[in-house]
């Protein structure tokens, strides 16, 4: 049975339709195309003059590092789409790898180098809010094959961004967190629960908008990510390998979305906040519905995508 649910944090609804939960054809992927080659990669080793200069490089022991030696690689973005600050972040020189295939010393290189767009954005008096994200695949808006994500700096702060911060307020004018309270409650739950450690909690949103869409929660609360010692990154890397390995496991790799969510860069735009990675696979298109109002439907329930990518039933077939 179909089902309307709000968001805990920020109360936005969205239409559950049970009733489809396990249709395949409620889920429907593009065609992959073809995986572009390495030759003529803008960011592969060797092609380093290619690109606008990089601003940071970092080398495996995360030490900075020259272009010859490079494990992540952040160059300006050649065609930003803000002339504030837009950056790519070159994971890593392997032209292939995903999340699930690079190591968790890998892993949290990226991280760090997430955390240095922010650190370097909160030093522009310009800017309000950066925006971390990673698109992989065509059909999630990738334009190249090697894995990269990138930063964009905001002279705002974004709309869904300040709708969690506006609910973050209310919630700290009570002395609560809203995130820490989900955890605790989806822990009690267990339904929706993917990876429980102890310090990150991965689930599917009890308001989830999208097939298979999942969160990943650090247990103790954070308002900033940029804030984040070494072991906390540690940490997160081996959730999201974790993570990324059951959604290729699950859903043969699909091409997905990634935002990191975190707390706006001047402190008297935000009361409190926790901050969380969401990824969301695109295996449904967005219609006129949701387009026009503003409300998802999601044929899949989060209870039963969570089952699945624990492995306590069959995948689907798509």
């Amino acid at each position: 049975m179909s089902e309307l649910r709000r968001d805990p944090i920020t109360g936005e609804a969205v239409i559950v339709a049970g009733d489809r939960a396990l249709r395949p054809t409620d889920l429907v992927r593009a065609p992959a195309p073809a995986p572009k080659g390495a030759e003529g990669c803008p960011f592969c080793p060797g092609a380093e003059a290619s690109t606008p200069p990089a601003v940071e490089v970092l080398g495996a022991d995360g030490r900075p590092a020259g272009d010859g030696a490079w494990a992540v690689r952040v160059i300006p973005n050649r065609y930003p789409a803000l002339p504030t600050a837009h950056h790519v972040i070159i994971e890593s020189p392997r032209h292939d790898a995903g999340f699930a295939d690079l190591g968790e010393g890998e892993l949290a290189l990226i991280l760090r180098a997430w955390q240095g767009r922010l650190r370097a954005g909160a030093t522009s008096p310009e800017l309000r809010a950066v925006q971390v994200f990673r698109n992989e695949g065509a059909a999630s808006g990738a334009s190249l094959a090697h894995p990269h994500s990138q930063s964009l700096g905001l002279p705002l702060i974004p709309p869904v961004l300040a709708a969690k911060v506006a609910a973050a307020g209310v919630a700290a004018a009570a002395g609560r967190c809203p995130w820490c309270e989900l955890i605790a409650s989806e822990r009690a739950d267990g339904r929706r629960v993917v990876h429980d450690t102890a310090d990150h909690l991965v689930i599917q949103p009890y308001a989830q908008r999208f097939p298979f869409e999942t969160w990943i929660l650090p247990t103790a609360h954070a308002e900033r990510f940029e804030e984040a010692a070494p072991p906390a990154l540690a940490a997160l890397a081996a959730a999201l390998r974790t993570t990324a390995a059951s959604l290729d496991r699950t859903l043969d790799r699909p091409p997905f979305t990634l935002s990191l969510q975190t707390a706006p860069l001047r402190p008297e735009d935000f009361k409190t906040f926790h901050w969380h990675l969401e990824l969301r696979p695109a295996l449904n298109p967005v219609g006129g519905f949701e387009w026009g109002s503003g409300t998802f439907i999601n044929p899949t329930r989060p209870e039963d995508s969570a089952a699945i990518l624990r492995g306590q039933t069959p995948p689907l077939d798509i």
